[in-house]
């Protein structure tokens, strides 16, 4: 009876904080983006809640800049929303629900179950407890030490001290509110948001067929279905971007200059939540200056485009460069100055995967060349889920076709083309090319619709957009099949994470044995960072990294000594490792060892 109850009161608390979520976004987007006559119902709520989502998570960036972060403040500002909502725009939230639910009801049933039947699929992943390796190794530190402290600390133990922040900040406000498991609601929410639309994209030209299309493929690419169920940014860069782009569509076509505001505050908060948004920033002012449009009012635009843009971006790149000079640390240190991250900045070398930047033109063409193989074939060197095909193909198809008409097919693949040779110059990782997921997914479901005129018939269409979906679909029920049970109690979180986590045993030893009390430095275990209530320290780069503490053991004569010297109250080593043995061979005490790790004590007992 009492893992029932538990299990009910998780699974309450997972549905308050996705109501909490998703209404608080569709309010935030009536009230900054009211309905106006001539508006695509649809278009107007998808787009507006990609903004009140925004908006929530530039509000939660400033409140903690100002340093009142708390439980507080994040349920005042959700409550405050609704009841504004309530006041002022009831009549139109009410309205638009209406159609949002006539347009899933007029779906074919077949198309609304294999919907259904994925949703049930990522819901499940996304209740996971978090093992994404990013996740763990910063996203989810970051999110915590702003609601412990309710404010943006300089974080020095962690791979980047400070970063783009704008998506920790929002999974600070869902620690608060529900706990870590809820984190994930957000990517899920951000990748629900971007299907919705690819659909509405691709039925402009398409029509619905081409729509279901569109939103089948996104959500039927492993890379978007893996990462809507993690506590990773992608999605919300996908998201900021993609409704960015969507909204200059829409400036493009009614000459509204409150789509050019909306579409700069959407792109400068995608450069809140990671640099590659930055790239997002730039293309829409520049598609806001190509706008036919007298040159009067394209000034007008580009100016309103700008201050949307600087606005949202302010808070974030306005801290970074007070706390470090840099606006985009760790990264050009020969302009900007040199900090112990410099090394990661410092990104002019190819690494044996093939996954670093490539110094030379010939180098790009040739990775250019190979990079679809590689999606494909070799998914070893992006350590991803496999790629849709189905995706691939159709977006090549709409490229093609794209590239014979004027308008906006063809500027999404200029944006594209650009965006893509940078994310080949500087790291091909898959999860880098989510933002432009959803317009590939749009562009070829349109370029299709041409060539499949009976998509009107309610089964084919059933069957088409299965075929679609089958690969996220199918790559998330075998990780699911894998993963086990769902784990809804407090023992059941333990046990999954001993299982996926060979070092979770060593680091939740030591928090029932002291606390927050003790300093731990981990050699070859980062992406553990999050489940340590001490203080944790280890990592490839940065003032403690590895390589630093082992000149350091080297110059002082031990290791014991240059643990010592940072603090340090414990050393965690995998078992077997030179670590280990040069720990055992100083004669370090051991405090205790589990199967895969072993705990040495180096300077009397913690909090001591």
């Amino acid at each position: 009876m009492g893992g029932f109850v538990g299990a009910s009161l998780f699974l309450a608390g997972q549905a308050a904080a996705a109501i909490a979520i998703v209404a608080a976004a569709y309010l935030a987007g009536i009230l900054l983006l009211p309905p106006r006559e001539g508006d695509r119902s649809l278009e107007r709520a998808v787009v507006g809640s990609a903004l009140g989502l925004a908006a929530i998570a530039q509000a939660l960036l400033l409140l903690g800049i100002v340093g009142v972060l708390t439980r507080g403040s994040v349920a005042a500002l959700f409550l405050a929303i609704a009841g504004a909502a309530g006041l002022l725009r009831r009549r139109e939230a009410g309205a638009e629900l209406f159609f949002i639910g006539r347009a899933i009801a007029n779906a074919p049933v077949g198309v609304r179950l294999a919907g259904g039947f994925l949703l049930v699929l990522l819901l499940a992943a996304a209740l996971r407890p978090p093992t994404g390796f990013d996740e763990t190794l910063y996203h989810l530190p970051y999110a915590r030490a702003f609601a412990e402290t309710g404010r943006l600390p300089w974080l020095p133990d962690l791979r980047f001290p400070i970063f783009p922040q704008a998506a920790e900040a929002l999974f600070a406000g869902c620690l608060l509110l529900s706990g870590d498991v809820a984190t994930h609601l957000v990517p899920l929410f951000a990748t629900l948001l971007s299907a919705a639309m690819a659909g509405l994209w691709a039925s402009r030209s398409g029509g619905a067929a081409a729509g279901c299309l569109a939103a089948a493929l996104l959500m039927g690419e492993p890379v978007a279905a893996y990462h809507a169920g993690v506590a990773y940014v992608d999605p919300l860069v996908m998201l900021f971007a993609t409704a960015s782009l969507y909204a200059l569509a829409l400036a493009a076509e009614s000459d509204r200059a409150r789509w050019v505001v909306a579409a700069g505050v959407l792109a400068g908060t995608a450069a809140s939540v990671k640099y590659h948004g930055l790239y997002f920033a730039a293309a829409g002012a520049a598609i806001v200056v190509l706008l036919p449009r007298p040159r009067g009012r394209r000034i007008v635009l580009f100016a309103l485009f700008g201050a949307g843009a600087l606005a949202a971006a302010l808070p974030t790149y306005g801290r970074l460069v007070a706390e470090t000079g840099n606006p985009v640390f760790p990264f050009f240190a020969s302009i900007f100055g040199e900090s112990p991250w410099s090394d990661w900045g410092r990104l002019l070398r190819a690494d044996d995967a093939g996954r670093g930047p490539v110094s030379t033109a010939a180098e790009l063409l040739v990775r250019a060349a190979r990079y679809p193989v590689d999606l494909l074939l070799r998914r070893g060197p992006f350590w991803h889920p496999p790629v849709s095909p189905f995706l691939m193909a159709a977006a090549a198809f709409g490229a093609i076709v794209a590239l014979r008409r004027k308008g906006p097919a063809r500027a999404f693949l200029l944006v594209a083309a650009g965006y893509v040779a940078i994310v080949l110059f500087l790291s091909p990782d898959p999860r880098y090319l989510l933002p432009l997921a959803p317009g590939a997914a749009a562009l070829g479901a349109s370029a299709s619709a041409a060539l499949a005129m009976r998509w009107r018939t309610p089964v084919l269409l059933t069957l088409i957009t299965i075929f679609a979906v089958a690969p996220g679909a199918s790559y998330v029920l075998q990780l699911e099949a894998r993963r086990g049970a769902p784990v809804l109690t407090p023992a059941a979180r333990e046990r999954y994470l001993e299982a996926r986590r060979p070092h979770y045993w060593a680091i939740q030893t030591l928090n029932e044995r002291f606390g927050p009390g003790y300093s731990l430095y981990a050699f070859g275990m980062e992406e553990m960072a999050y489940f340590a209530r001490g203080r944790f320290r280890g990592d490839h780069h940065g003032p403690f990294s590895y390589e630093r503490i082992r000149q350091d053991a080297v110059a002082r004569g031990s290791l014991r000594a240059a643990l010592r010297e940072i603090g340090a109250t414990h050393l965690l080593v995998p078992s077997g490792s030179r670590e280990a043995a040069h720990a055992a061979g100083e004669g370090l005490e051991e405090e205790f060892r589990t199967p895969a790790s072993v705990v040495y004590r180096i300077a009397g007992r913690a909090g001591s």
